[in-house]
Formats: C-alpha cells, sequence, structure tokens
C-alpha cells in the first residue's frame, strides 16, 4: 500500500465517517421508546446528548485519521528496508 493510497483511503474514511456522523445529528429529533400494543411515544429532544450521536461513524473516522497520521509518519521517516511496517 504506498503513501498516497494510504492518505486518500484515510480521507476517505474520514469523509464517509463525518457523514455518518452528520446524519446521525440531524436525525436526533426525539427519541422512540416503544409502549403496549405497538403504541410509540416520541420523546423531543432539543439538542441531542453526545452519547445519542455517537455511532459507527465515529470509529470510521477514527480509523480514517490513523491512516492519515500513518502516512505522513511514513513521509518524514526514511523507509528502513527489511522493516513491513515502513515499507512502501
Amino acid at each position: 500500500m504506498t503513501r498516497l493510497f494510504r492518505a486518500l483511503a484515510g480521507l476517505s474514511l474520514l469523509f464517509a465517517g463525518g457523514l455518518k456522523i452528520h446524519d446521525t445529528a440531524t436525525a436526533q429529533g426525539g427519541l422512540i421508546v416503544p409502549g403496549c400494543m405497538s403504541g410509540e411515544f416520541i420523546l423531543p429532544i432539543s439538542a441531542p446528548a453526545p452519547s445519542l450521536l455517537h455511532c459507527w461513524g465515529c470509529y470510521l473516522a477514527g480509523v480514517g485519521i490513523a491512516l492519515m497520521a500513518w502516512a505522513i509518519l511514513l513521509r518524514s521517516t526514511p523507509t528502513i528496508r527489511g522493516n513491513w511496517l515502513l515499507s512502501r
């Protein structure tokens, strides 16, 4: 995997994670609580709490940031032959 590919893959994962976080943040207008006999109660939320906004987008964005950091680290350090972690 080349450095450019790592950086672009990290950027695309960060973008996709950010889109998912934004989608989750804008979709949380209320909590849907199931009731008896297939009924539902909707509790409005004025501002979503961070615990409600946590989704798989956070993990995806974190992996994207890690890939971009790895690509930057590889750019700043010389390549060592035989080291599989720092190889091109």
